[in-house]
């Protein structure tokens, strides 16, 4: 029986007046895991653009938001109190993985 789990999750950019949102899909196969985009798209960073970015998110729950400077402390406090599960990532953290 060949075993596929499917994760789905968001991750956020965010700058002083924009946020750019992407849904992506992790998939797990037997011997490979496998990371989708399925779409990416900018929102204005206001009370107006987050409630969109609250509908185009839809049933993914769960993602990761960049740490930038003080512009990710509302987007959280957002995203939490609307029941997302919310990771905030600090990029200078993280280490690329070379080809």
């Amino acid at each position: 029986m060949e075993l596929k789990v499917i994760n789905k999750a968001f991750a956020i950019d965010i700058s002083q007046s924009k946020l750019t949102a992407a849904k992506g899909e992790l998939v797990v196969e037997q011997d490979k895991s496998t990371v989708y985009v399925k779409e990416v798209k900018e929102f204005n960073y206001d009370n107006e653009g987050i409630e969109e970015l609250i509908k185009f998110l839809g049933e993914y729950k769960e993602g990761i938001i960049e740490a930038t400077g003080v512009y990710y402390f509302h987007l959280y406090e957002r995203l939490t109190e609307k029941g997302y599960k919310v990771t905030v990532i600090n990029p200078l953290h993280l280490t690329r993985e070379e080809d």
